[in-house]
C-alpha cells in the first residue's frame, strides 16, 4: 500500500508563511513603490501596470518616498491611485483582474484569473499574446517572492499523521469488498487493537509520494527513507520550469481553445507543459504501481488543476481521499467547500462518494477533529 499526498499552498499557509496570492500581490506593490523613488522620469511601466506622473517640475514619486520614510508602503500605493490629479495608473487587463479580485472577495486565484481572461478574449489573438507575456512575468515575480521567504520549522503533527497506517475506516466499500489476496494475507490478529482509541489497521504504507503543488521547499522537512517529493509544477531551484497556467480540460470552452488552431491559446496548457520535465510520468509511475490512499494538505483541488486529479481520483489503484481541513477564526471548518472541489474533479459520481473520508473521520493539519 502507498500514499500519495497532494500538498498545496494551504500547507505553506499552516506554516505560518505568507504565500497567498495577496501577500504576493502586496509584495509587488511596495516593490514598485520603493522603485519608484528612484525614477527621475514621467513613467514607470513593468508588464502588469504603467504609473504616470502627471507633474511637470519634479519627481512626486520621490516626494512620497521621502515623506513617508519608514511608513507603510501600501499606504503610498493607495495615495496614488487616489491621487488622480498628480498620477495616472493603468493596470493591464490581468492584473486589473487580480487586484479587483483582491479588493471585492479578499483573495484570488491567479491561474483562474488568465484562464478566465483567455476564454473572453479567444478571438483576440493578439490580447491573448499579451496575456501570455503578462502571466510569464507574473510568475517571475512570483518566484522572487517566494525565494525570499524564509523556511518555517516541521509540525510534528503533521509528521505523524504522513506516518501512520491505512485504516479500515478510511477505505472505499469497493476496495474492501474486492476481497483482494492482499487483504486476505493480512493476520487476522493485525485487526484486533488493544487500544480501544486506535482504529483498526488496514494495511501499512510502503512508499509515500509528496505530490507538491507548491514551489517552495518546505515539504522537504518530511522527507524521510520511505517518503519522496515530487514538484509536479516545478520548484524554486528553477524558476524557468515551474508550471503556472490552466489544466481544466474538462471544462466546457477548452475544446474552443484546441479547435482554434492558435497554439498561443495553449501555451499556459499545464498538459503540454507537463512533458517538459519526468514530473507527470513520476506521478504516474506511482498510481500505476499498486493501491494508494490519497492525503490532500492544503490543496483546494480547484479547476486550475482539475485534469490531473481527475487522473489521481479516478484512477483504479485509489482507495481513498481523505482531505485534511483548517478552521477559520469563527470556529468554521472548510470541509464541505474542499468537498465540493473535490466532487467537481470525479465524472463517476459514485466513485466521490465511496472515496471521499467522511468527515467524522477527518482532522486538521495539525490534529484537531472537525467534529
Amino acid at each position: 500500500m502507498n500514499r500519495l499526498v497532494i500538498i498545496g499552498n494551504g500547507f505553506d499557509l499552516a506554516h505560518h508563511l505568507h504565500t497567498s496570492y495577496k501577500d504576493f500581490i502586496d509584495w509587488y506593490w511596495e516593490q514598485r513603490i520603493l522603485e519608484l523613488g528612484s525614477v527621475y522620469s514621467k513613467l514607470s511601466e513593468d508588464k502588469l501596470c504603467r504609473l504616470i506622473n502627471m507633474r511637470d517640475q519634479w519627481n512626486v514619486f520621490a516626494f512620497f518616498q521621502s515623506y513617508f520614510h519608514g511608513k507603510d508602503l501600501l499606504k503610498i500605493k493607495d495615495m496614488i491611485e487616489e491621487c488622480t490629479g498628480d498620477f495616472t495608473v493603468n493596470k493591464f487587463t490581468l492584473f486589473d483582474r487580480i487586484t479587483k479580485n483582491i479588493e471585492t472577495k479578499g483573495w484570488t486565484d491567479i491561474e483562474s484569473d488568465y484562464y478566465e481572461l483567455l476564454i473572453e478574449n479567444t478571438n483576440d489573438i493578439e490580447q491573448c499574446q499579451n496575456l501570455n507575456n503578462q502571466l510569464d512575468f507574473t510568475r517571475e515575480k512570483l518566484a522572487e517572492y517566494l525565494g525570499s521567504i524564509e523556511q518555517p520549522q516541521a509540525i510534528d503533527a503533521i509528521k505523524l499523521v504522513l506516518n501512520e497506517p491505512v485504516f479500515i475506516d478510511d477505505v472505499s466499500t469497493i476496495e474492501i469488498n474486492r476481497g483482494n489476496e492482499r487483504l486476505k494475507s493480512i493476520p487476522e490478529e493485525e485487526f484486533i487493537v488493544m487500544d480501544k482509541n486506535t482504529d483498526p489497521t488496514y494495511d501499512f504504507v510502503e512508499q509515500t509520494m509528496l505530490l507538491s503543488f507548491n514551489y517552495t521547499p518546505t515539504a522537504e522537512m518530511y522527507l524521510d527513507e520511505t517518503t519522496h517529493i515530487n514538484y509536479i509544477h516545478g520548484s524554486l531551484d528553477k524558476p524557468k520550469e515551474m508550471i503556472f497556467g490552466y489544466g481544466d480540460e474538462m471544462d466546457k470552452d477548452f475544446k474552443d481553445l484546441e479547435n482554434r488552431n492558435e497554439n498561443a491559446l495553449l501555451e499556459n496548457s499545464k498538459s503540454i507543459k507537463y512533458l517538459e520535465t519526468s514530473h507527470y510520468r513520476d506521478l504516474l509511475s506511482f498510481i500505476e504501481g499498486g493501491p494508494f490512499q490519497v492525503y490532500i494538505m492544503g490543496h483546494s483541488c480547484g479547476n486550475s488543476d482539475r485534469t490531473l486529479l481527475n487522473t489521481i481520483f479516478e484512477h483504479q489503484n485509489c482507495i481513498s481521499i481523505k482531505p485534511f481541513c483548517y478552521i477559520n477564526e469563527k470556529g468554521e471548518d472548510n470541509y464541505s467547500e474542499l468537498t465540493r472541489n473535490i466532487y467537481r474533479n470525479f465524472t463517476d459520481k459514485k466513485l466521490f462518494r465511496d472515496r471521499v473520508v467522511n468527515k467524522e473521520r477527518c482532522t486538521t493539519l495539525d490534529g484537531n477533529p472537525l467534529i
